[in-house]
């Protein structure tokens, strides 16, 4: 029989202290060893799956799907609960294989061995590939062990215990009142705090004294927040209040002033009431250093005190729960936010530093790992970094943050990106955004992204609802103008994205993105020329892989071949210097119609777990038709765990 090489989940069974049992009672640890056989092999036949081979008392088996191979280890452990007199332990692992004689070989069979081996009595352990491929499935959960160092294999593993989910009636995907409203009567813009010390270095303390005080009102959700975004557009302006306040649509403003010399520090603020310009309150504070946190509670109570807002509960001591009480860290997590907030690569690797410097002297700071992950996953999602140099760090992260504190929102954010961009798990993700804004309804990116998830989910109106609601929050912010575009493009809605995607252009005019999807609308329509003109107007403004790779892809539905391999061949330079994603590559090839490179380097992108790959069926639908119509495309969409877009309300 010849030898065949292909992606398998690999079960590995083994019945607890069976050697003990055969040294005390051999006819009974036959018979039990005869119970279990056929156990297994009643189960493994309901899957129409491959029996391989008994090793003593265990048992090997291949599933040509992870979730058949899960449902199967789970239907055994079940019917072994009820048979009471033996219990088993179960390992599974997805990764290549190769098959000969009835018998199957490699580091997959290995590693299924290995993890099985350390699993408790009565327990399904299982890999993190295994784990990837059934958080969206129904019924079926896993929960993160640990990393582990298993027998004869190089490097460690990360265990997840699978768990059977109990059926529940509730659908929080249908239900937009999971966001808390917010009260539109009690709403505020906190605006940057003006820097009065004679160091320019010092702006960062002044934003994030401002950002600060901002998310800890946030965290209410009986109050709107202008978000950070919108709110700073405002900076070094000499705008009237009165306008301000018409523009964020809010009734009160914050305003204020730092002046900061050695470890003293000046602040004053004052709030005003928006329609009359009335100073509803106004405070100086003359302290050190070390009190900036009870400077920071005290504004905040003042400021709730005004708004007539009584706080219930134990939403005091919520609100004002602190991740350090270290000066130090603090001032170098506020210097992360601040250089986060260019959003650039340069940015976020500085960014990085600055939380690693908090996290050196505060190692359990969680919105310091929460920040930290954020950074990684932005330059992994983008291709800035290659994933061998992003993905560990951003995992590290963003499970250390949930970890160390799941009473904040930004633990929750960080995890709920996670799952969408990287996973594509939408049900998970869906969870940790509901999470997110029970600790703070007032963030805008988090609204606008948990309106990805409900598009990807086929709940059309109440995405587009959503990202309208962060838009509302940040009505200035590029970004959240872009989140609605690219919703109202997966949602279908065509006609309206053209005068979105001009609104924001007349604010911010050399925005890139609403000029990509400008040209997006031009393509739809088959106004190729216009498409080509406005994509290479946006490599003027941010020339990246992608876009440049969407342009190779053009020429190729074009049928200009030559042009398309230029930009493949400008791929190739880049490559020299930064790290290009299989995925860019994919679509030059898709353009051209060369299906088989299409998904060779798609496989790759796979295997990459490349973030853009969420939107591929988009791209095929309205984009790369040859794509859509490939007998591959829909197998590699299911297998990849790709969102598809043939949902309907």
């Amino acid at each position: 029989m010849p030898q065949s090489r292909q992606l398998a989940a690999i079960m590995f069974t083994d019945i607890v202290g069976y050697t003990a049992l055969m040294g005390k009672d051999e006819v009974e640890a036959i018979n039990v060893l005869e119970r279990n056989r056929l156990l297994h092999k009643s189960a493994i036949q309901e899957f129409k799956e491959k029996w391989l081979k008994e090793m003593g008392d265990g048992v090997l088996a291949s599933f040509n799907t992870v979730s058949d191979a899960v449902n199967c280890a789970m239907k055994i452990q079940e019917v072994c609960r009820k048979d009471e007199t033996f219990s088993l332990r179960i390992g599974i692992h997805q990764g290549e294989v190769v098959f000969k004689d009835a018998d199957v070989f490699g580091d997959g069979v290995n590693i299924a061995s290995r993890i099985e081996s350390i699993a408790p009595a009565g327990c399904i352990y299982v890999s993190e590939a295994v784990s990837r491929n059934i958080e969206n499935k129904k019924g079926i959960s896993s929960k993160y062990i640990g990393e582990k160092e298993l027998k004869n294999l190089k490097y460690p593993v990360r265990i997840y215990q699978i768990i059977k989910e109990e059926h529940s009636d509730e659908n929080p995907s249908n239900n937009l009142v999971t966001i808390p409203r917010l009260d539109e009567e009690n709403s505020i813009a906190i605006l940057p705090f003006v820097n009065m010390s004679n160091d320019p270095e010092q702006e960062y303390f002044c934003d994030g004294l401002s950002e600060e005080l901002l998310n800890v009102l946030a965290q209410l959700g009986r109050i709107k927040v202008a978000a950070r975004t919108s709110s700073f557009i405002f900076k070094g302006q000499k705008d009237d209040i009165a306008e301000i306040g018409k523009k964020l649509k809010v009734n009160t403003i914050l305003e204020g002033s730092v002046r900061k010399s050695g470890n003293r520090i000046r602040i004053t603020t004052q709030l005003i009431n928006v329609k009359d310009g009335f100073h509803l309150w106004s405070e100086k504070y003359d302290r050190e250093m070390t009190d900036i946190f009870d400077i920071q509670d005290e504004i905040a109570l003042a400021i709730l005190n005004e708004l007539k807002i009584k706080l219930l509960g134990d939403e005091k001591e919520s609100i004002l729960k602190r991740d350090t009480d270290n000066t130090d860290a603090y001032q170098y997590f506020l210097k992360g936010r601040f250089n986060f907030h260019s959003f650039t690569g340069e940015g976020y690797l500085t960014a990085i530093k600055y939380y690693d410097k908090a996290l050196e002297i505060s190692p359990d700071y969680a919105k310091a790992h929460a920040g930290r992950a954020s950074c990684y996953l932005n330059l992994w999602h983008f291709v800035i970094l290659p994933p061998e140099q992003s993905f560990q760090q951003m995992h590290d992260s963003t499970f250390k943050s949930l970890e160390l504190n799941d009473q904040i929102a930004e633990s929750h954010y960080a995890m709920a990106r996670y799952k969408l961009w990287h996973d594509f798990d939408l049900k998970g993700a869906e969870k940790e955004f509901l999470n997110t804004f029970k600790f703070n309804p007032n963030i805008p990116e988090a609204i606008a992204h948990y309106g990805f998830v409900s598009n990807f989910l086929g709940h059309r109106e109440k995405a587009i609802s959503l990202v309208r609601k962060s838009k509302d929050l940040d009505p200035f912010s590029p970004m959240a103008g872009l989140d609605l575009i690219a919703n109202l493009w997966v949602a279908g809605e065509t006609d309206i994205l053209l005068e979105e995607a001009s609104e924001i252009l007349e604010i911010h005019p050399q925005f890139w993105g609403a000029h990509f999807y400008i040209a997006y609308y031009h393509w739809k329509i088959k106004e190729y020329d216009k498409a080509i003109d406005k994509l290479k107007k946006v490599m003027g403004l941010f020339y990246g892989q992608v876009i440049l790779s969407l342009l190779g892809c053009l020429y190729g539905v074009l049928g200009e071949k030559e042009k398309a391999l230029e930009i493949r061949s400008e791929l190739d330079k880049m490559s020299k210097n930064m790290h290009v994603g299989s995925f860019s590559y994919a679509l030059i090839y898709a353009g051209m119609g060369d299906m088989d490179k299409t998904f060779h380097y798609l496989e790759k992108a796979g295997q990459e777990r490349t973030g853009l790959l969420i939107f591929l069926d988009y791209f095929a639908r309205d984009m790369i038709p040859s794509l859509n119509q490939d007998l591959r495309f829909k197998p590699y969409l299911e297998k990849v765990g790709i969102p598809q877009c043939d949902h309907q309300d």
